[in-house]
């Protein structure tokens, strides 16, 4: 099973067990694997990693 994968199966898993009103997300949140949880009225609330936003800076400057 890929690390993709994996987390995937946690994802719904957590979401199937705690039934959370939001998520908050480290890193990317992509919508092929946030969409359907936004979609069920979930709120996802994503924050750039040090990594991203260290580029994004770069870039930027």
């Amino acid at each position: 099973m890929t690390d993709r994968a994996c987390f995937e199966k946690g994802l719904a898993e957590m979401v199937k067990r705690l039934q959370p009103q939001t998520i908050i997300v480290y890193g990317a949140a992509p919508d092929y694997m946030f969409g359907k949880y936004k979609a069920m009225g979930i709120r996802i609330i994503q924050f750039d990693s040090a990594f991203s936003a260290a580029h994004k800076k770069a870039v930027n400057d």
